[in-house]
């Protein structure tokens, strides 16, 4: 079996998004590793903490409806 992808375990989390909503959020080894308000700051404070590794970074949206 494989791990999981930091996209795959982001996918996971489930309820446990509802911390980081509409915020960044950067992951390294299946971990939150750090959390703001801009991709940058959040690259920039996972590669700080893991300089040897690649962290995944994404926004966490709020739940929102669309109406068309």
């Amino acid at each position: 079996m494989r791990p999981a992808s930091a996209y795959e375990h982001v996918l996971s989390m489930g309820d446990e998004l509802g911390d980081y909503v509409d915020e960044w959020i950067a992951v390294v080894d299946n971990k939150v590793v750090s959390r703001g308000t801009t991709a940058k700051e959040v690259y920039e404070k996972a590669k700080e903490a893991y300089p040897n590794l690649v962290p995944f970074v994404m926004r966490v949206p709020a739940p929102r409806v669309m109406v068309l």
